[in-house]
């Protein structure tokens, strides 16, 4: 989801399979009058539509999309903040939630895998539209896949080249992010939204364990687990890796992830 925080001047742009729903489900449960979650909790499901038909502004909002929607005032004035992952674990964590996803409905839907995939095949009204349409369809490729290495024939192409940077920057490559926080750095990412809560009762001169004029917030921030995928073996040949290299180069560099190869 994306969140918007008028109370600790932060916008926070959530790239698909980063973690964005355990950010946002922490801040759900802190936030107060001036916080939209968008996205991701019941409650922020409840906002998606709304923002989505208003502004533009949904779960997976760019940030150049949030800029057009906000103004730039606003927005060149926020921190914005972003969480990423490695790419590789990015197209990992897209077959994972695949496969739970293939489960669940099964479940839910009463039906046997089999029937599940025809209905996928056949693009039921009854299933969710945005199974199509994330990620160039890598959710529906990870589905209909019979293994990981199938998996990844059908999904390596350019689709995984920009997959960060289609959210950081502008269409001039110019990065509208300012904060950039790794998955892989759970801690950095808690004390990163305590601080902005910290400044926030810093500038109203509201101490510590003493709130009392309700513009506090509730407790600390904690980074909730949302969206566990399933665990499944991810095993990558070495020519598909070699070739995901090729593609993934510049994104790898341009977050500060090393090449696997």
């Amino acid at each position: 989801m994306t969140i918007l925080s008028y109370n600790c001047n932060f916008i926070f742009v959530h790239v698909p399979k980063c973690g964005g729903s355990s950010v946002e489900a922490g801040w759900q449960d802190i936030g107060r009058w001036g916080d939209f979650v968008i996205g991701s909790t019941p409650e922020g499901e409840l906002l998606q539509d709304p923002f989505r038909r208003l502004y533009d502004i949904d779960k997976h909002a760019t940030a150049g999309r949030i800029k057009k929607a906000v103004g730039s005032e606003i927005f060149d004035r926020s921190e914005v903040i972003v969480l990423v992952r490695n790419p590789v674990t990015i197209v990992e964590s897209h077959y994972k939630f695949a496969r739970l996803l293939l489960d669940r409905f099964t479940s839910r839907l009463e039906v046997g895998e089999d029937r599940l995939l025809q209905m996928i095949k056949a693009k039921d009204e009854s299933l969710p539209s945005w199974w199509f349409v994330m990620t160039r369809g890598a959710l529906i490729d990870a589905m209909q896949a019979s293994t990981f290495e199938d998996y990844v024939d059908r999904v390596l192409d350019d689709r995984w080249a920009r997959y960060l940077s289609n959210y950081t920057d502008d269409l001039k490559h110019r990065r509208l992010t300012t904060v950039t926080l790794k998955i892989e750095e759970p801690k950095t990412i808690i004390d990163t939204f305590n601080s902005l809560v910290s400044a926030y009762h810093k500038d109203l001169g509201i101490r510590r364990f003493h709130f009392s004029d309700g513009r506090r917030y509730k407790g600390k921030f904690k980074l909730l687990h949302h969206n566990r995928s399933k665990e499944v073996e991810t095993r990558w040949s070495e020519s598909h890796l070699r070739k995901f290299c090729d593609i993934t180069e510049q994104e790898h560099l341009a977050f500060g992830y090393d090449l696997p190869l």
